[in-house]
């Protein structure tokens, strides 16, 4: 007689009701309670237990390009030292491009200002001839 496949998993959810998934094939459990699954979510948790922000090194808010870039590198450096988690990293990413960007937007700013008034500068001279 050949084995029959289960048509859903055979392991009980934590309510103690059976699972509906269907199973993996060849297996009589789903993705879900596969023991790989099991492993990536014990690793997954044991990987966020590591970050601690207590042990981040305090910095004072960045002013300049060069103060955000050894921001950015003292970041790197957390990161492969696993005290900041990835996502955090990525924002702190997102949030620098930003900032380099307004720093940008500021200096093109104060430039056109000073243009601006040096315009009128000489407008005020041109009139007054």
């Amino acid at each position: 007689m050949v084995n029959k496949k289960p048509s859903r998993c055979t392991v009980k959810t934590k309510a103690g009701k059976p699972c509906t998934a269907p199973p993996m094939s060849g297996q009589p459990f789903c993705v879900m309670h596969s023991p790989l699954a099991k492993a990536i979510q014990i690793r997954g948790g044991q990987r966020r237990a590591i970050f601690d922000p207590k042990e981040l090194k305090p910095f004072t808010p960045p002013q300049s390009a060069q103060e955000l870039g050894a921001l950015i590198a003292q970041t790197i450096i957390e990161i492969r030292e696993t005290k900041i988690d990835t996502r955090s990293a990525n924002a702190i990413a997102c949030l620098a491009s930003s900032f380099l960007a307004s720093l940008n937007h500021g200096e093109i700013e104060m430039r056109l200002e000073q243009l601006e008034k040096q315009f009128a500068e000489r407008e005020e001279r041109r009139g007054s001839r």
